[in-house]
Parts: C-alpha cells; sequence; structure tokens
C-alpha cells in the first residue's frame, strides 16, 4: 500500500468535502459551511453547524467520509465533527432591475387586414380515387362508402 500522502486540515478538507457533492448529495449541504480545525494522529476535526451534529453522528456518513479520504490518499484517516459558529448565510445576488415601464399611449386602431379570397375545394374525379389500391383496402376494412373527392382546401394536392 503506498504511503499516505502528508496532508494539513485545510488541504485535506477541500477536496475531501468536494468529492462529496455529487454521489453524497445531503452530506455535501450539510458540511456546506463547515471548516476543518486539525488533523492529528487520523483525526480529522471539523466544526460544523451545531444544528448538524445530529444528522451528521450517522455510520453511514462517517464510513463515506473514511472511504473517500482514503480515495484522496490521505490513508485511514477518521473524521470527527465539533459545533462550531454556523455558517453566514450569503446575502442573495441582487436582483436586475427591470426597465420602468412606460406609459401607454393611445391604442392606435389597427386597418383592417384584407382578407383572402376563399379557396374553393376542388372536386376530384372519384373513379380515379378508387382505382389506389390503398384507398380500397381501407374502404373494405372500414366498410366505408365514398361520397365525394375534395383536395386540401389549401390547395396542395
Amino acid at each position: 500500500m503506498p504511503a499516505a500522502v502528508p496532508f494539513t486540515a485545510e488541504s485535506l478538507w477541500s477536496p475531501l468535502h468536494a468529492s462529496l457533492e455529487r454521489s453524497e448529495r445531503m452530506l455535501w449541504t450539510l458540511l456546506a459551511g463547515a471548516q476543518a480545525r486539525t488533523l492529528h494522529q487520523g483525526v480529522l476535526t471539523v466544526a460544523c453547524a451545531p444544528d448538524a451534529l445530529s444528522l451528521l453522528g450517522n455510520p453511514k456518513f462517517a464510513a463515506s467520509l473514511k472511504q473517500r479520504a482514503r480515495e484522496l490518499g490521505a490513508g485511514d484517516v477518521t473524521v470527527q465533527f465539533v459545533p462550531g459558529e454556523a455558517p453566514a448565510i450569503p446575502a442573495p445576488p441582487p436582483l436586475e432591475t427591470t426597465p420602468p415601464l412606460r406609459a401607454r399611449t393611445e391604442a392606435r386602431p389597427k386597418e383592417p387586414a384584407a382578407k383572402p379570397a376563399k379557396v374553393q375545394p376542388v372536386i376530384l374525379n372519384k373513379d380515379e380515387f378508387l382505382k389506389d389500391p390503398a384507398i380500397r383496402e381501407a374502404m373494405e376494412v372500414f366498410r366505408a362508402q365514398l361520397i365525394e373527392v375534395r383536395a386540401p382546401a389549401d390547395g396542395t394536392a
């Protein structure tokens, strides 16, 4: 097994916390404002918000942190949480201001648009239409009768 890379509390904590972002999202969120205090004899002491301490006592979280520390090359490290100051909640960024609304001007009456002339449907030859085998088959399947054959109203045929 390769020798453990020498770490300081902060140099271990930053990548350890960052490695949780994708796979352990809840743990990553709980530790968002936590700060590494000391790393002595394989114990990393981390100060976190007092309200998060009870949730961080979960053995699954401890095992996950220990495994992540091993993956980072820190060897067998145990993470111990101590109460610290609650992290300051950053102020939200200022909202972008929208330009002021302009006063409404008088509505101009719109000119009536010229209506396009109504397209008359083109009536097709019924006998030519019935020569298509797909149409004959559909009429047999649905027991249909052909009354009149028209081209589409928009003129495409």
